[in-house]
C-alpha cells in the first residue's frame, strides 16, 4: 500500500501542532473479486492534532485506472434534510482524539478498474473553516487459492464480513482490544457458517436454543478447505459457549474455544473455530489434504450457537490480519432454483451447498 498525506510525508501518530493525520488499514488493502463483483474492505484512521474540535463533514473516494484517468467518484456529505454523513459514527474529534471510519464504499462492478483509490476527509472547525486530509491507496488484487466449502449440506452464511458484519466491524484500534496485545483485524474476511434445513432454519421448531445437540449443525463433519500443515490446535474446551476474556493474554486464539490452524502452500493460514470438544482428528505437524475430515462443529469459546467459524489470516499471533478467500464448486440456493458456481465470493445471508464430486 502506498499512502500520501496532505502536508504530511509519514504517519507516526506523534502529537503535532495543528495537524490532521490519516492512516489506512490494512496494508496492503485487498480487493476481493469474482466474475460479478469487487469488494473493498479497509479502514480509515484519523487523528486530530489541532487545538480545536473537528467534525467530519464529508468523505470522498475517487477511483483512477492504471493510466491515472478518472473512473468514478463516491461520497457521503452534509447535503439534504437527512444527510448521508450522519451514517458515519465518531464524526466529532476532540483535540488529540482518534477515530476509525469503516470504508463505506465497498461494492464495485467486476469491470471497474480499481488501480488507484484517493480518499479525502474534510473536517469543519469551530470557527466555520475546513481542513482536509487525503490518502492514496493502490490495492492488491492478489488471489488466495480457491477453497472448498468446509461443511457439506445446506449452509447459511450467518455472518460474513460485509459492511455490517461484526467480523468486519472488529475495531482493532480500540483500546479495549489493544489491551490484549491484538494489533490487526484477523476477522476481516471471516465467515460464521450454520447448517440449516430446507426452510433455512438452524434449529428444529420447538427445540430449546440452549440445547446444543438440538441444533442441526452440532457434531457435523468439518472438512479441510485446502491442503496444508496443521500448525496449532485446541481440543479441550467445553461446548458451553463460554469465553473467559482474560484468556486472550494467554493466546490470541482463545476466543475460538477449540480450533485447528492450517498453513497452506502460499503461506495463508486457515482457522477453523468453535469445534466440538474432543472431535479433532488431526495433530500438530500433520499434513492434510483438501476435503479431509478434520473435526466436528461445536459451540466452544465465544459462540452464539453451534456453528463453524472459518477465516484466512496471515499468522496465528497477535499481529495477524485477515486475508480474502474464494470458494469453488458450490451452489447458490435461490428459492426454488439454484445456480452453480465454479469460483466465487460468499458473504452474509447467502444460502449455499457444496457440489458433490
Amino acid at each position: 500500500m502506498h499512502v500520501l498525506f496532505a502536508a504530511l510525508f509519514g504517519f507516526l501518530f506523534q502529537t503535532g501542532s495543528d495537524s490532521l493525520q490519516l492512516r489506512i488499514n490494512p496494508a496492503p488493502a485487498y480487493i476481493e473479486a469474482d466474475a460479478q463483483r469487487q469488494v473493498l474492505n479497509l479502514d480509515l484512521l484519523a487523528r486530530n492534532n489541532y487545538h480545536d474540535t473537528l467534525t467530519l463533514q464529508s468523505l470522498t473516494l475517487r477511483v483512477r485506472d492504471g493510466a491515472g484517468m478518472p473512473v468514478l467518484e463516491r461520497f457521503v456529505d452534509g447535503n439534504g434534510l437527512h444527510p448521508s454523513i450522519e451514517t458515519m459514527p465518531g464524526r466529532v474529534l476532540a483535540p488529540g482524539a482518534e477515530a476509525l471510519y469503516f470504508n463505506p464504499f465497498t461494492q464495485f462492478a467486476a469491470q471497474v478498474p480499481l488501480d488507484t483509490l484517493e480518499f479525502e476527509l474534510r473536517f469543519g472547525r469551530t470557527d466555520g473553516s475546513e481542513v482536509a486530509i487525503r490518502a492514496t491507496v493502490h490495492p492488491s488484487s492478489t488471489q488466495t487459492p480457491l477453497l472448498q466449502l468446509p461443511l457439506r449440506g445446506r449452509l447459511l452464511v450467518y455472518d460474513g464480513h460485509d459492511y455490517y458484519s461484526h467480523h468486519r466491524r472488529f475495531h482493532a484500534e480500540d483500546p479495549r482490544i489493544r489491551e490484549f496485545g491484538l494489533e490487526g483485524n484477523f476477522m476481516r474476511f471471516s465467515y460464521d457458517l450454520l447448517l440449516v434445513n430446507a426452510a433455512g432454519k438452524a434449529l428444529p421448531a420447538g427445540a430449546a436454543p440452549d440445547s446444543m445437540s438440538a441444533w442441526f449443525g452440532f457434531g457435523a463433519a468439518v472438512y479441510a478447505a485446502a491442503a496444508g500443515e496443521v500448525i496449532a490446535l485446541s481440543d479441550t474446551a467445553k461446548d458451553d459457549r463460554s469465553f473467559h476474556v482474560p484468556d486472550l493474554h494467554r493466546s490470541p486464539l482463545a476466543l475460538y474455544g477449540n480450533y485447528i490452524a492450517v498453513r497452506h502452500s502460499d503461506g495463508s493460514i486457515a482457522l477453523y473455530g468453535h469445534l466440538r470438544q474432543g472431535s479433532t482428528r488431526v495433530h500438530t505437524g500433520d499434513r492434510i489434504s483438501t476435503g479431509q475430515r478434520i473435526a466436528s462443529v461445536g459451540a466452544s469459546g465465544s459462540s452464539l450457537m453451534p456453528h463453524l467459524h472459518f477465516e484466512l489470516r496471515t499468522s496465528i499471533g497477535y499481529k495477524a490480519e485477515g486475508l480474502p478467500s474464494r470458494f469453488r464448486n458450490f451452489k447458490r440456493l435461490l428459492g426454488a432454483r439454484s445456480a452453480r458456481v465454479s469460483s466465487g465470493l460468499i458473504d452474509t445471508g447467502d444460502l449455499l451447498e457444496a457440489i458433490a464430486k
